[in-house]
């Protein structure tokens, strides 16, 4: 059954008052409370369009009263209902939403200031059990402490009754998603309506969804990939969506696959460490019991797609009657809103020589030569359209090449917002020699194209240059992990040094197997932790022909990642800089505490 969205369709307020009058009753949300025992909680559409339209008049009111406020609102919630239907008020009230991860007490700290700052925002929304850790959260920044906060029942309350003449239209800001700052600091992309709904359309169209795409997802409602993703487009087809929290699928991932067998999920995904998560935690007998035949469409992206997790997951879940073919790898980024590229049930797998990638091409493995195996991530989908360019010439690249990705179409957005000069050098770029055809939105990814589809290998900032070779961090590190059983994850990065020269630094989390290593002394086990490093220095010379300076051997938690699971680069490269002289002239270190950071 296809799901067709009408042209006079304009915003996905829009689309969500369609589906309600068609289909009143129909499930649009469920949250899975994390003890399994308790409850569900639902609303159903017209539920959610009744409570949205609610907190759109409060909300109305409110900013009448408040003529000096931008009409904006920081969304700061724990999973569940409560966010999303604070998230459809401001999209029905013309409140510009801006949605963040609930910050911890004691670590509300710069990303949340940054953000406050860059959007203006003088509105907090939150719920009523979360207020009283938001407001001290606030009162402990001084740049926090002037917000204003209220709760969306009382938001709703102040709606009861009332109705507003505001109309969202398709060029108003829908929100602000601000990236999750794995390379630089989070910037607040402008999507308005359009893009939200030119994008919805083209994630319908290249999954091949409708009104019985059924959603399960695990990923937060303050990243593109959970919101836009998992959490709106079941809406756009008319589907209902089953959500869990984040922590709940962390804790036990079988909660996750076993909601799609229990609710006959259609579509689920998340990032490639998710499910290399689910092949860890859930063994063959818990396999068994699942039911995974309805699972259709498996996305996956956000992260490197690796290969050998869409055929690992696919070999332990056969019992549970999950077909790889369901594995639909993605590209995207918020600044496409969410997707630009997907690949269907005919993914492509490509085995190409590592030396010839790091001379920036994509050849056929030589003799002897251990393959690189690459995942097709599809073709750009609807009026969705992407270019492979030199980065220094900017010029078109041939096919097999490597290349910055660019992107062009209805789905890509107006820039980042309060940053003019980051606009114009991300969203205004044009192909040399190219005159007439439109600006371009420089992705700051690297990738290249074979017969129509999108290979993409890697990050042009984390790119490292090795005498003459291009190395991308996620190939070592997969080498890395492959072959020491003793870690569990590892982050690989270049620190410059002040003579020009850069320091080549690995970070290795050592496996729950192996945590003693470090937190029992003994001579035993300090000889085990220099064998781990003297072998991750002979993976990476023989394998990558990469030198390793420092190996920091740490606990769980050291490499540190976005909300979506990418590593940040970057502030590894500032927490390495800013130890001790001794400790980055060191061959190897060990870590003695938790790193203290600021989380995504």
């Amino acid at each position: 059954m296809s799901t067709i969205v009408s042209t006079r369709l304009r915003t996905m307020v829009d689309v969500l008052r369609d589906h309600a009058d068609a289909r009143p009753d129909k499930l649009a949300y469920a949250f899975l409370p994390e003890q399994a025992s308790d409850p569900l909680q639902q609303l159903d559409y017209q539920g959610l369009v009744q409570s949205s339209a609610r907190i759109a008049a409060g909300l109305d009111r409110w900013f009448a009263a408040h003529v000096d406020a931008p009409r904006m609102a920081l969304l700061l919630f724990p999973a569940g209902l409560d966010f999303l239907q604070a998230f459809w008020g401001c999209l029905n009230g013309r409140v510009i939403a801006i949605p963040a991860a609930m910050p911890r007490p004691g670590r509300a700290g710069t990303v949340l200031e940054a953000l406050i700052a860059n959007a203006g925002v003088r509105l907090v929304l939150t719920d009523e059990a979360s207020l009283p850790t938001v407001r001290r959260i606030l009162d402990s920044a001084p740049a926090l402490a002037g917000l204003d906060t209220l709760t969306i029942d009382e938001v709703a309350a102040d709606g009861e009754g009332r109705t507003t003449t505001i109309v969202p239209r398709e060029d108003d800001i829908a929100f602000l998603q601000y990236t999750s700052g794995s390379t630089s600091t989070p910037k607040g992309v402008v999507v308005r309506h359009r893009n939200l709904l030119a994008n919805e359309k083209m994630i319908t169209a290249g999954m091949r969804l409708d009104r019985e795409s059924t959603m399960v997802i695990w990923v937060p409602h303050y990243h593109d990939m959970g919101l836009i993703g998992g959490m709106l487009q079941p809406i756009h087809t008319g589907a209902g969506c089953y959500m869990l929290a984040p922590t709940t699928f962390l804790k036990r991932p079988i909660r996750w696959l076993k909601a799609i067998s229990d609710y006959g999920g259609v579509i689920g995904g998340g990032p490639d460490f998710g499910y290399r998560l689910c092949i860890e935690r859930i063994g063959p007998e818990q396999a068994a019991e699942l039911d995974l035949s309805s699972w259709r469409v498996a996305f996956t992206g956000a992260e490197p797609v690796r290969a050998a997790t869409l055929t690992s997951f696919s070999e332990r879940f056969a019992v549970s009657q999950f077909q790889g073919a369901a594995f639909h790898p993605c590209y995207g980024m918020a600044e496409v809103t969410l997707l630009s590229n997907c690949a269907g049930p005919d993914a492509m797998v490509q085995a190409i020589s590592p030396a010839g990638l790091a001379a920036g091409r994509a050849e056929a493995p030589r003799a002897g030569e251990i393959p690189a195996y690459m995942v097709c991530a599809g073709g750009p989908i609807l009026e969705a359209r992407i270019a492979i360019v030199d980065p220094t010439t900017l010029r078109r690249c041939p096919d097999g090449v490597v290349g910055e990705i660019w992107h062009a179409g209805p789905h890509v957005a107006d820039g980042y917002f309060n940053d003019t000069e980051r606009t114009d050098v991300a969203f205004g770029a044009a192909i040399a020699g190219e005159d007439g055809a439109g600006s371009w939105l420089r992705s700051g990814d690297l990738g290249y194209v074979v017969d129509g589809g999108l290979y993409i290998t890697g990050r042009l900032k984390e790119m490292m240059i090795v005498n003459g070779r291009n190395l991308y961090p996620h190939d070592i590190q997969d080498a890395l992990r492959g072959r020491l059983s003793e870690i569990r994850d590892s982050a690989v990065f270049a620190v410059p040094e002040g003579n020009g020269a850069e320091r080549i630094v690995a970070i290795l989390e050592l496996a729950a197997s192996h945590r003693r290593l470090i937190l029992q002394s003994g001579e035993e086990n300090e000889h085990a932790l220099h064998e781990i490093a003297r072998t991750a220095r002979m993976i990476c010379a023989q394998d990558c022909e990469l030198p390793l300076d420092h190996v920091r051997i740490a606990l769980p938690g050291a490499v540190m990642k976005t909300t979506s699971g990418k590593t940040r680069y970057g502030d590894l490269r500032a927490w390495f800089a800013a130890q001790p002289d001794d400790v980055r002239a060191a061959a190897m270190s060990v870590e003695t505490d938790r790193f203290q950071r600021e989380d995504a």
